[in-house]
This record gives C-alpha cells, sequence and structure tokens, in this order.
C-alpha cells in the first residue's frame, strides 16, 4: 500500500491548539519532503524540542487507513526504541506529534530485522486489520472492470491460503522510506514510521516485505517464533503466497486511488 506524492494544507492555527501539549501555532514549520506519502510532514523547533508534525491525508488519499486502529497501535508500541516516539496524536483535529528521528532509509541487517520481528509478534493486545473489510471495500469502491475484479477474487483465494490471519502486530507497509534514523549509515537507533495500516493481521505479509528489500534468508525465517512447526517447503509457499497478497493490496490501493471522490468507510 505504498502511497504516492501529495501534499495536504497546512492545519488551521485552532486546530494546533491542544490543551495537553504546546501550542504548536507558535512553532515555525518548515515542509519537509512529501516524497512516498500522502500526508504532509512539517519540521519545527520549540526550544530543546525537534518535532515532526504529520497532517493527516483525507479518506480518500489515504485509502484503507484508519486512524483509531493507528492511534491504538501506537500507544502499544510506545517505548520500543523502534517505535516513533509520539507526544500528542489528535486524530480529530486531524494531526500526529512526532519527535524528529532524522532521515530516511538507514542501514538496517537481517538481524536487526529478526529481532525487531520477534518483538511484533508478541503484541497482540491490539486492533484487528480486518481484511475482509478492506476487499469488502474495494469490490464496491473499484471499477467493475473483468481484471479488477478477478484482482479482488484472487486477494480472496490467496487471503484463505494464509495463515495467522490475526497473530499479531504488523506493519503492512515495510519498505527503506518507511524507516529513519539520526545516523542513516549505522542506522543507531532506526525507526519504523507510517503506522496507519498497523493493526493485528497476518505477520507473513511483513516477512514477504521485508524480504523484498533485505537479506533475510529462509534460515532466518526459520528462527521466528511464528515459524515453529513449519517445514521449509512450507515456509517458502506462504511466503510467496504473502509477497502475492502484498502486491494485490498494492495493485487493489493504486486503482482504487485513481478513481475520483472515493471516501474509505475504513
Amino acid at each position: 500500500m505504498r502511497q504516492r506524492e501529495s501534499y495536504a494544507s497546512f492545519p488551521s492555527t485552532e486546530s494546533l491548539r491542544h490543551p495537553q501539549g504546546p501550542d504548536l501555532s507558535a512553532v515555525n514549520w518548515t515542509p519537509l519532503s512529501a516524497s512516498g506519502t500522502t500526508n504532509s510532514l512539517w519540521r519545527g523547533v520549540l526550544g530543546d524540542s525537534t518535532y515532526v508534525l504529520r497532517v493527516n491525508a483525507d479518506g480518500s488519499r489515504s485509502y484503507g487507513a484508519d486512524r483509531d486502529r493507528e492511534a491504538a497501535v501506537l500507544s502499544a508500541i510506545q517505548g520500543f526504541d523502534w517505535a516513533p516516539r509520539v507526544y500528542l496524536n489528535a486524530p480529530d483535529r486531524g494531526w500526529l506529534l512526532m519527535a524528529d528521528h532524522g532521515g530516511p532509509r538507514p542501514t538496517v541487517t537481517a538481524q536487526q530485522w529478526l529481532s525487531v520481528l520477534n518483538q511484533w509478534q508478541d503484541i497482540q493486545d491490539i486492533p484487528i486489520f480486518s481484511y475482509q473489510a478492506l476487499i469488502a471495500q474495494y469490490r464496491v469502491d473499484l471499477p467493475q472492470t473483468t481484471a479488477l475484479l478477478a484482482l479482488v477474487q484472487d486477494m480472496t483465494d490467496t487471503l484463505q491460503r494464509l495463515p495467522d490471519p490475526s497473530a499479531c502486530l504488523v506493519h503492512h507497509d515495510v519498505h527503506p522510506g518507511n524507516l529513519v534514523a539520526d545516523d542513516p549509515l549505522t542506522g543507531h537507533p532506526w525507526r519504523v514510521i507510517d503506522w496507519e495500516y498497523g493493526g493485528r493481521g497476518c505477520p507473513w505479509l511483513d516477512v514477504a516485505a521485508i524480504q523484498g528489500y533485505w537479506p533475510l534468508s529462509m534460515d532466518d525465517v526459520m528462527t521466528l517464533p511464528l515459524a515453529q512447526g513449519y517445514t521449509p517447503e512450507r515456509l517458502q509457499e506462504i511466503l510467496a503466497d504473502a509477497a502475492h497478497f502484498n502486491a494485490l493490496l498494492t495493485a487493489a490501493w493504486e486503482a482504487v486511488r485513481a478513481q475520483p471522490d472515493i471516501q474509505s468507510d475504513l
């Protein structure tokens, strides 16, 4: 569910006033690059603190995102060294205030990812990401062409083959652009951002996504708690289905985004 380039307007001064936080309207905000996101990102300095303000895109441009589910996920992962530090999350006002964790695309090793995945598989007390509801919404919102109807059916069939559909924390959009670090060359510490599609779901989707960008071998995968009891051959099948499902999600997301005036109910 990779996002395209776009930039939402800066929120009103009144929207940035929050009883539990600093007066963000007094900060001099500088826009960050819009590459890879439909939200808009702004960096600001207030005293000794450097903030990043994410202004949420509307439902038509962040199709499938759920701000309340994301808020629950962000709350659950606070304190982990791979999680963004959230100061204030105001989905009703349309923004999220985080610490500035540095630049994108840090160097990360397979062993570092294994440690993170192990921790993600222990996080289960979060809202479920309903793939069935998302697919049902795609059936309604996508153009009723033969190719797209076949795509939605393929999503349904592939999902049925995937085990552990609601096992633990899943990011659902893992790629190098969603990693940041103060020092990209060393990658210490590095953090995973952009949790608007996060929820309790099928962990194999994240494992397959990580394999597509980082050298996560089958031997590495077999050390994960969720992989215990599976043969290497079965794991290969699961990861192939997971990678295919990820590709279908991306294709459906891009197709629905091409439609005017789509408002996601998810």
